[in-house]
């Protein structure tokens, strides 16, 4: 019986390596679908001011 179908892994954590090799191991294990997120903090506007000018 598989008891997992999806995981879902948020990889901000400080314990990474840990939680990433239990969440492989439980999706390996019941053949599921591993999922890995992180959140990203938008880019200050002053910034991205300076993008424009570099790609033109």
């Amino acid at each position: 019986m598989k008891r997992f179908e999806n995981i879902l892994l948020y990889s901000g954590m400080e314990e990474n390596e840990v939680a990433f090799a239990r969440a492989l191991k439980l999706a390996n294990e019941n053949q599921a679908t591993l999922a890995i997120v992180d959140i990203v903090k938008p880019i200050p506007t002053a910034l991205g001011m300076f993008t424009n000018l570099a790609s033109s």
